[in-house]
């Protein structure tokens, strides 16, 4: 990432995904199946109810 974007823009980008990643987390930790990698509060299969494409724009304000 260091190559394509400015420490600027890797800021701005993590802002504006940061009310995705909020949502995208569950209260507790859950084996994601298919994985062996550590329990995470991650919902990798599921998209956060009531948040669609224009919810996740109108977020980066």
């Amino acid at each position: 990432m260091a190559r394509r974007f400015t420490l600027a823009e890797v800021e701005r980008l993590w802002r504006r995904f940061a009310t995705l990643d909020a949502k995208l987390q569950a209260d507790a930790d859950r084996m994601v199946v298919g994985s062996q990698a550590k329990p995470t509060k991650y919902c990798v299969y599921e998209m956060p109810a009531d948040f669609d494409v224009e919810e996740f724009i109108a977020s980066w304000a």
